[in-house]
């Protein structure tokens, strides 16, 4: 008679119930991350757009730059425009440089993420585009 090994009954189950929150901790970890990427991405390539409008239309009065940061905002896709705050620095005679800084403030919703961080709840991304505007001699 052949006999068969036992295995001892609910070992699978005890190990599953005790990895699956780590595995459900990492999953969001990951997603969390991804979003901030996608954000930073996002916030980069709206702080760009608006740089190059500012060099292609100079940009002197209030009303100029507010224009710049509505144009920011508005390619900023997928971004909570409350969390969104935008600076518009233009250029000047002494410096032709057009610089746009942007902040966002990027909420995890992976618990205890932003412990592990040390940044509280929540982390601020932050991005610079500095572009020097060229001399237009009109003859």
């Amino acid at each position: 008679m052949i006999r068969r090994k036992r295995q001892p009954l609910g070992q699978s189950l005890v190990e599953f119930a005790l990895t699956l929150p780590m595995l459900i901790l990492a999953i969001t970890f990951f997603l969390d991350f991804g979003r901030a990427i996608y954000y930073y991405g996002a916030l980069n390539n709206a702080i760009r757009e608006g740089t190059r409008y500012s060099v292609v239309n100079p940009v002197k009065t209030s009303s100029e730059i507010n224009n710049v940061v509505n144009l920011v905002k508005n390619r900023a896709i997928g971004l909570d425009l409350s969390a969104l705050n935008v600076e518009v620095v233009p250029a000047t005679s002494s410096d032709p440089r057009v610089t746009i800084t942007a902040t966002y403030v990027f909420r995890p919703v992976t618990p205890g993420l932003s412990r592990i961080l040390g940044t509280g709840k929540q982390i601020t991304l932050r991005a610079r585009s500095i572009v020097a505007v060229a001399p237009v001699n009109m003859p």
